[in-house]
């Protein structure tokens, strides 16, 4: 895509620069072409959520308004409109082999990865974690050199990690969770029934066992007056303790998305064992220690206590592509 490929719809055929009627359709036919060459350039050919539901991207355009004051006092209106597309430096390579590319299969898959950085954010940062989904990676990246890699686990193809960006705010160490209900239903729920209460199982009882307290509207309540043939689950959240037997381990990383998606330790650990790490619900997973040490984030798991970590602004940051990313500075 140069800043001379697209054509001029609505332009006259046959232009007569003495007529007030062919010069008013022209200079539309021109802002119209401006307008599309540079939501093209900077947020690609098709809107991310159009391919598939995984991809949780919003693209930083331009407003109409602001590219048509900017190229009218542009002293080079090509060099303005090229200079819309992505600076990152994997853009550059991949538009130097489109040039090279010999075939048309190779030139549009070229083109669509293009288009995948278009939906990026505009810098990345000087340090980030970059989580590469179908790689089942986690790099983190500092002035534009890999310092550190790491085998992460991302979810199944039934619930796959989806493609996002977001500012991280958080950091909790000891992480309590809230069990989905599709979880107690499935696994909790048939074994608090055949006890025939609460403590049908004596000591080793399914709450007992993995530390979960129930919760009506933030108050923990006590399940042995609860009827678990006729309960209203949607009322009812599980909370399991932070321990050895929650899954989201010592550490979990919070950034605010509509997917309700975070990163988090794990305890699984033979799953990091396996070629093929796709696995479970859609949170990306990872060895958290070496992820810490080398983000230099804070390092406060001492204790068994829940401890959320507010991060200061220049610390925040996690993005997620297809490859999934978060700055870490």
């Amino acid at each position: 895509m140069g800043p001379r490929s697209e054509p001029l719809p609505g332009a006259p055929a046959s232009y007569q620069p003495t007529l007030t009627d062919d010069q008013a359709a022209t200079e539309i036919a021109i802002s119209l072409a401006i307008l599309k060459y540079a939501r093209a350039a900077r947020g690609g050919l098709v809107e991310p959520s159009a391919l598939s539901k995984i991809y949780d991207q919003s693209p930083t355009v331009r407003p109409p308004e602001t590219v048509l004051t900017e190229i009218s006092t542009a002293s080079a209106p090509d060099t303005y409109l090229a200079d819309l597309h992505p600076k990152h430096e994997q853009f550059t390579r991949l538009r130097q082999a489109l040039l090279k590319a010999q075939t048309e299969a190779d030139k549009e898959r070229l083109k669509v990865n293009m288009d995948r950085w278009r939906w990026m954010p505009e810098t990345l940062g000087e340090t980030y974690v970059w989580l590469n989904i179908p790689e089942f990676m986690l790099h983190v990246v500092k002035d534009g050199k890999t310092a550190e890699s790491e085998k992460i686990v991302v979810g199944s193809p039934s619930s796959p990690t989806p493609v996002l960006s977001a500012d991280m705010t958080e950091i909790v160490f000891n992480p309590e969770r809230v069990v989905p209900l599709s979880v107690i239903r499935r696994d909790v729920l048939p074994k608090l029934r055949e006890s025939g209460g609460l403590f049908g199982g004596g000591a080793t009882s399914i709450l007992e066992q993995y530390q979960l307290t129930v919760n009506n509207r933030g108050r923990a309540i006590d399940p042995s007056k609860i009827d678990w043939d006729t309960v209203d689950l949607s009322k009812l959240t599980f909370v399991q303790a932070p321990g050895p037997t929650n899954i989201l381990g010592k550490v979990q990383f919070l950034y605010p998305n509509d997917r309700d998606i975070y990163l988090h330790d794990t305890i699984i650990r033979s799953q990091l064992t396996r070629a093929v790490r796709a696995e479970g619900q859609s949170e990306p997973r990872v060895p958290i220690l070496r992820s810490l040490r080398a983000c230099s984030w804070p390092r406060a798991m001492g204790g068994a206590r829940r401890r959320p970590v507010r991060l200061r602004p220049a610390a925040r940051g996690l993005r997620s592509s297809s490859t999934s990313l978060s700055p870490c500075t």
